[in-house]
């Protein structure tokens, strides 16, 4: 038996980095239009019995963090007059091309991670809040170009239980 919590942080300043910090000199900003960044902690639960009767509820194994994005955009390079303005957001998840120089966020891994952080502003009181993932990787990247804004999604895993929200 397991149990899991999804949340969705929609419209905001999505930002993906390498093994430093979001502010650091590896970064890219896009802005996200209609999208969002949603995770889904697992929580495994086993059921033990004694003689057959429900006696008590363990915690099992942690399981990494699933998490999705999905957003419309215009522009897909990093920001113009930085070191990464002709990096794209593939490139950076999968520590390709001019990202291939980009330090994996979990060293014990063959694949490239990362770390991305959405923060998203209420536009009634200005007031921000921020999750963050570390040690995420892709495990599907789709692009389409469109008439006015370009969509992409991905998806993947992180090797965390659970996201930082501030």
């Amino acid at each position: 038996m397991a149990t899991s919590t999804t949340r969705i942080f929609a419209d905001g300043v999505y930002k993906i980095a390498d093994n430093g910090t979001v502010s650091g000199i590896d970064v890219i900003t896009v802005p996200l239009d209609n999208g969002g960044l949603g995770f889904t902690v697992n929580t495994p639960q086993l059921v033990k019995k004694d003689r057959g009767t429900l006696d008590h509820v363990r915690s099992g194994e942690q399981e990494p963090l699933d998490w999705t994005l999905e957003g419309d955009h215009k522009g897909f390079y990093g920001p113009t007059g930085t070191a990464n303005a002709s990096t794209r957001v593939y490139e950076a998840m999968f520590g390709e091309s001019s990202a291939s120089d980009w330090v994996s966020d979990e060293p014990n891994s063959d694949v490239h991670a990362f770390i991305q952080d959405l923060t998203k502003t209420d536009p009634g009181d200005a007031s921000t809040e921020t999750a963050t993932i570390v040690r995420s990787f892709t495990e599907q990247f789709e692009f389409a170009e469109g008439a006015e804004e370009d969509t992409f999604s991905a998806s993947g895993r992180a090797m965390v239980v659970k996201p930082t929200i501030t």
